[in-house]
């Protein structure tokens, strides 16, 4: 267990570096651990705009608890028992996974009316989902810690969304795992409390680097990975595919979701090897698209719907009627080539 001073980690791997400047009063109870990328090539230059905050006029801004260098040095930048902006307006957890209520789902679609989505629509979500309490919606700035790794994004601007952010070098990598089980333990955390930052808020997530987070959080915390049940479609199922949609309220959509394309055979694939996923895989390990491509699967008479997104994800009721999700690989490769 950690020794923990007045929210500061004493331990030979965490070197204590406080930036009052992005300290924004108390930290109330702690659910959630954040991981980020700074898009930054130092921690000197992430660190130089922290103590900026201090030093000058300039208003106190945005930072995480930690920052973990290309050398796997973790610094420990605010206290634990402080209050940091690295979160930014979250989405709607429920909107998100498709599990509103009947009178959610009205105020969504509602508001999406009202917004034509866009930036209207993310601050409308905002203002609603942040009046609920975890874990109804998704970790803020007021109840998570947030842990920052080195990497600058390699994309001509941000809204490049297939360009990859700088690898994490082996030693970020082992430090990320140490610090993730530690505060785990340290917090009494379960292991779904681990967020990527593009899961829970309007952050571009790179690609390859945030796949490699996502193999490393599992790798840090063992049980994460979960295999369910598999749904195959029989060989004489008729199957009808339409076209790839777009979700209305997020404006880069087609960005985002690539070239995305699907056929029989790749549907047949995916209800053979793909299992139903659990809350916690679903909300920790995959990344869900503004996009999909709707179908249905008839056989004996009778029909269901499925639609499939491009992170290797199916929502369906097939084959006994209940609402369902599959997932196959996780993975940030929204080509549909799996």
């Amino acid at each position: 267990m950690l020794v923990v001073d007045q929210g500061w980690i004493r331990h030979a791997k965490v070197r204590s570096h406080p930036e009052p400047g992005t300290a924004h009063g108390k930290l109330g109870t702690i659910n959630a651990i954040i991981v980020h990328q700074t898009d930054s090539s130092t921690a000197a230059s992430t660190l130089s705009e922290y103590e900026s905050y201090t030093r000058t006029t300039k208003p106190k801004g945005t930072g995480a608890h930690f920052l973990i260098d290309k050398d796997g040095t973790i610094y420990q930048t605010a206290s634990l028992e402080q209050k940091c902006w690295h979160v930014g307006p979250i989405y709607s957890r429920c909107y998100e996974q498709h599990t509103c209520t009947p009178l959610e789902s009205k105020f969504y679609a509602g508001l999406l009316k009202q917004t034509g989505g866009g930036k209207p629509f993310v601050m409308g979500s905002y203002s609603h989902e942040k009046m609920k309490s975890y874990p109804d919606r998704y970790p803020m700035n007021e109840d998570s810690i947030g842990i920052e790794i080195v990497g600058r994004f390699l994309g001509k601007s941000n809204r490049d969304a297939h360009a990859p952010y700088e690898t994490p070098t082996p030693q970020q990598q082992a430090s990320l795992q140490w610090l993730v089980r530690e505060l785990l333990d340290l917090l009494h955390l379960q292991r779904t409390a681990i967020y990527r930052h593009p899961q829970v808020s309007r952050k571009m997530e790179g690609r390859p680097a945030m796949q490699l987070l996502k193999a490393l959080l599992l790798l840090a915390v063992p049980g994460m990975a979960q295999t369910g049940k598999h749904y195959p479609l029989p060989p004489n199922a008729k199957i009808a595919i339409g076209p790839l949609e777009f979700d209305k309220d997020r404006p880069h959509a087609a960005e985002e979701c690539g070239t995305f394309r699907l056929n029989e055979a790749r549907v047949r694939s995916r209800f053979r090897t793909y299992h139903e996923v659990r809350g916690d895989e679903f909300h920790s390990w995959y990344t869900y698209y503004p996009c999909g491509i709707e179908g249905t699967i008839i056989f004996n008479g009778r029909a269901w719907s499925f639609r499939v997104n491009p992170g290797n994800l199916i929502e369906t009721h097939f084959p006994d009627g209940r609402f369902k999700v599959l997932g196959g690989k996780y993975t940030d490769d929204p080509s549909g080539g799996n």
